[in-house]
């Protein structure tokens, strides 16, 4: 269905650019064409102007210092001026109608992935960052997606980009983005690509089903694309009309908000269990209560964000309820955590400078320690303890420095404190009410940054018995 979308598309565009032999760029500036069509070609024209400007400019060599700075500017310029009257042949204009098509379409629907094959062409693995900027440039729809480039992008300390990096940066970025969104705001970035079904002259208004099911994927919403699917298959049918298509989003969004709900409501009270006289009385236990059956254990699992975002909902219930039991720690509120997968390039990966020993380092000899004498009435000195960033953070301690620098303002004295709270949080609903309380919250951080990221995954990983 999509090759066939494609294809009624490029002949709608050639249809309203019918008559002269040659496409300008007024004409295209002019069309009534949807709009993120019109920038790609735009774009197209633009950057066709501006080679051809710089070669013919580079044939001067034996006359002129091409190289020569000036030179550089005056090519500029000129390709400025010259984009007045710039234009497609005949064959060049097909060609960039189904380049433009093709690309548009695939970004509409997975557009971390569409990026990363357009940016990265012919199979290459690495680019400059102003290759990427121009190349990613020739989209316009999904505005948030430019400004999450330029941020990701600005973090970086090399010109270089990995392809794998990007797509995978990019992947999280679009469906961390999205992940509050309601029905209004998904029609919204829907409107796009229904526009597009509504140009190729298709009735009645909707998208294609395969494209409606990747779009949800991509934005790791399965189950909107499952509804999508099942939905479609009732009917046999290709295409999902605009009125059926909110239907489903408002049936998915209210399905997903009642999950929510009954996984995040606390567990029913222990039975009381009734004795004999003569059988032992049950003896109370000090263990809290389990926590909430985890999401996978549900047959459906939700990722870290997702549970995080679980707990602020409850927020004001729970700290109700600590304090009708007694103050909690410092008073702290069950607020929310984050989760992301690793998407900083290799360029990001290097860790502060201590020692592999230091950070394997174990608790000092006791063999001077002096052991009390039975006859004695002396106290007996403990073994002494592992530092509680150890304790907390695992192997990643050795990104001590870059964490107090990124996520404390350089305050080594807050950074040991919540350390020491941290080490004696009892389970990751503790430990994430701390992050948040007492660094996210106070600093201002990005919980998506790749340092906020790192230092999350570091804590947690305390928790779920995988190696940080």
């Amino acid at each position: 269905m999509t090759e066939q979308l494609q294809r009624r598309i490029e002949e709608a565009l050639h249809h309203q650019m019918a008559g002269a032999g040659h496409v300008t760029a007024s004409q295209l500036q002019h069309a009534a064409i949807p709009e993120g069509l019109r920038h790609f070609l735009v774009k197209s024209l633009q950057r066709r102007i501006h080679l051809e400007t710089h070669q013919a400019l580079a044939c001067l060599d034996s006359w002129i210092d091409v190289d020569h700075e000036s030179v550089h500017a005056a090519a500029e310029l000129s390709a400025e001026m010259l984009f007045q009257t710039a234009r497609f042949s005949e064959k060049d204009w097909k060609r960039a109608c189904s380049q433009a098509v093709s690309a548009l379409l695939q970004y509409l629907y997975e557009p971390a992935r569409a990026l990363s094959e357009f940016s990265f062409p012919s199979g290459m693995h690495s680019v400059p960052a102003d290759d990427l900027r121009r190349r990613s440039g020739y989209f316009s729809d999904y505005p948030y997606i430019a400004r999450a480039i330029d941020a990701w992008l600005e973090q970086r300390t090399s010109d270089i980009v990995d392809r794998s990096a990007f797509e995978s940066a990019m992947c999280h970025l679009d469906a961390r983005m999205t992940e509050d969104h309601g029905t209004d705001q998904w029609m919204g970035l829907l409107q796009p690509m229904i526009d597009l079904v509504t140009f190729a002259g298709i009735e009645p208004d909707g998208v294609p089903v395969s494209m409606m099911a990747r779009f949800f994927e991509a934005k790791d919403r399965p189950a909107l694309a499952s509804l999508v699917q099942s939905a479609a298959s009732v009917h046999s049918a290709e295409m999902i009309t605009v009125p059926s298509l909110r239907e489903i989003i408002d049936k998915g969004l209210e399905n997903e908000r009642l999950q929510h709900a009954q996984q995040s409501a606390p567990p029913p009270p222990a039975a009381t269990v009734e004795t004999s006289e003569s059988a032992p009385a049950p003896v109370a236990s000090d263990s809290k209560a389990p926590d909430a059956p985890a999401a996978k254990d549900l047959g459906q699992p939700l990722p870290l964000w997702k549970r995080f975002q679980q707990r602020a909902d409850g927020m004001e219930s729970s700290s109700s309820s600590s304090a009708a039991q007694g103050p909690d720690k410092e008073g702290q509120p069950l607020w929310k955590s984050f989760e992301s997968p690793q998407d900083a390039g290799p360029s990001e990966s290097n860790f502060e400078s201590e020692s592999e020993s230091e950070l394997l380092s174990t608790p000092e000899s006791l063999e001077d320690t002096p052991v009390a004498d039975p006859g004695q009435n002396l106290p007996i000195q403990e073994a002494p303890r592992l530092e509680s960033q150890h304790i907390v953070l695992g192997t990643a301690v050795r990104s001590r420095e870059r964490f107090i620098r990124a996520l404390f303002d350089n305050d080594e004295t807050s950074y040991t404190d919540v350390m020491d709270d941290l080490a004696e949080a009892p389970d990751w609903s503790s430990a994430s009410s701390i992050i948040a309380k007492r660094i996210y919250k106070p600093y201002r951080i990005d919980i998506y940054s790749d340092v906020a990221v790192d230092f999350t995954n570091a804590v947690e990983a305390r928790y779920s018995g995988i190696p940080s």
